[in-house]
């Protein structure tokens, strides 16, 4: 929640901009900014992003209120749907997903021999990152025979 004196100062900013003098001042349109099309309030919006001066200062306080506001709302189904975005896939089993460390498994690690050795499995994974991880626990999870190619060491917790 914003604090009553920054709410204070953004209602008069806002209003600024249904008068229309100002608004013609600040944007170039008689109109007020609400009343102006999606695309010239972008125009707008990029106009003052590149502006050296006080209007440069407006963008990054619409665009940092827009991006609060957004991030800090507890109903994001709204912005979900603005951005096309469907959710998540109520298909996925959230089981498949832990936190518990005991349930991680411990790997066993393969010490090459000199002469060689042949392997056969049904999936390699390059790299254990964040994707890579994730990827060859599940598909281990799912019965596949996995080998990950790590270069980095190896840490269990």
């Amino acid at each position: 929640d914003l604090p009553e004196k920054s709410l204070s100062q953004l209602s008069t900013i806002l209003t600024l901009f249904t008068i229309r003098p100002i608004s013609f001042l600040l944007t170039g349109h008689m109109s007020p900014f609400y009343e102006l099309s999606r695309k010239d309030r972008e125009i707008v919006m990029q106009k003052w992003s590149k502006s050296n001066s006080i209007f440069r200062g407006l963008f990054k306080a619409f665009s940092g209120m827009i991006l609060y506001i957004f991030w800090s709302s507890k109903n994001s189904s709204i912005f979900n749907s603005t951005i096309g975005y469907p959710g998540p896939d109520p298909r996925m089993d959230s089981q498949l997903f832990t936190n518990d460390l005991n349930k991680f498994p411990i790997y066993d690690f393969i010490q090459v021999p000199p002469e060689g050795l042949e392997l056969q499995f049904d999936v390699v994974v390059v790299g254990s990152g964040a994707g890579g991880g994730v990827m060859a626990a599940q598909l281990a999870k799912a019965g596949y025979k996995v080998l990950v190619i790590e270069k980095g060491k190896y840490y269990h917790q």
